[in-house]
């Protein structure tokens, strides 16, 4: 690493090491100044697309903790055959969501980010990254639902009893959102004929921005990519409502906050309503096996959250149907 970026290291923190998954280093120069290290031990191409991102992004005015490029001019360095990037290391107190205000700021530095990033354009030496077609995703993510139903249908535990209770309302919602995906202007959008094209961040959570004197700095584009911004959005949204119940007011207040720093045309938004009906979180829950971790009455919390979220988007759609 010195020899690559040119500088003596003075001292070397580890902070995060999982083999074959990823390494994270805090090093501070013999000059003062303090770095990131990191490998996601990923094919060279998608880190060449994730420090590109960045780069360009930085070059729009996203502020982001910003890629450092080797003595040679090299994005990263390579180090027994994978890829380690180089970053400033940024200063600052990670985002809160204690409330409904902290939570309308993310979703405006979000929506600021998302629309400076439609105006990015990569290299031809880039190989560009997207999301999984939507009609595909939502396929397999109802059969994820009701293939996990079937193998507990007998279920054991409360969790899986209260989890196997829900399904049917969320597998029905599934289905409701194949249908309003089949007749919206995702397949426009994903061509790149739709206004709303954007990047997302993929990870897009309070505690990878970073409040640095003011501003708010982010960070980890691990999972950079192109796809719709409700994506970003559905994350933080999730996050928000683990400790918060659901209300039409923030709900609305969020979709305006976003509107107003990034407006949309009429059929990315209804897109967007879309996305959010879809039990994405519900799915991951299962899928990841989450239940297992939480008690009953969170678990309960977060199923009721998603149940009431369902059911206004529902409204929403069926109020824009009959007008």
């Amino acid at each position: 690493m010195q020899r690559e970026f040119g500088f003596k290291a003075q001292t070397w923190n580890l902070l995060k090491h999982i083999a074959q998954s990823s390494l994270v280093a805090r090093i501070i120069a013999k000059d003062g100044k303090s770095y990131l290290l990191k490998s996601l031990f990923i094919p060279e191409e998608r880190q060449h697309f994730i420090v590109k991102s960045e780069q360009l992004l930085a070059q729009e005015g996203v502020k982001l903790a910003r890629p450092i490029s080797t003595v040679n001019g090299d994005p990263f360095m390579i180090y027994n055959q994978m890829p380690y990037v180089l970053y400033e290391w940024i200063d600052g107190k990670p985002g809160v969501l204690r409330n409904r205000s902290a939570f309308t700021a993310l979703i405006q530095v979000m929506a600021r980010f998302h629309k400076r990033s439609s105006r990015v354009v990569y290299p031809d030496d880039v190989t560009v990254y997207g999301h999984l077609h939507w009609e595909k995703e939502y396929r397999e993510r109802i059969h994820s639902m009701k293939r996990w139903s079937l193998a507990n249908a007998s279920p054991k535990s409360p969790q899986k009893h209260m989890l196997r209770h829900f399904l049917p309302f969320f597998e029905e919602m599934a289905e409701r959102a194949l249908k309003e995906l089949m007749k919206s202007d995702y397949e426009n959008y994903i061509n790149g004929h739709v206004a709303a094209k954007s990047l997302i961040h993929g990870d897009y959570h309070q505690k990878n921005l970073i409040n640095r004197k003011g501003e708010w700095i982010l960070i980890d584009f691990e999972d950079v990519r192109y796809d719709f911004p409700s994506k970003d959005m559905l994350r933080l949204y999730g996050m928000y409502t683990r400790r918060h119940p659901f209300d039409a007011k923030t709900f609305n207040g969020m979709m305006e906050a976003y509107y107003s720093k990034h407006p949309l045309p009429a059929g990315a938004k209804h897109l967007m309503l879309t996305d959010f009906l879809f039990p994405h979180i519900v799915e991951r829950t299962l899928r990841k096996k989450d239940y297992v971790h939480m008690s009953p009455e969170m678990l309960e919390h977060r199923l009721q959250q998603e149940k009431r979220k369902a059911m206004y988007v529902s409204s929403i759609l069926s109020d824009k149907q009959r007008h």
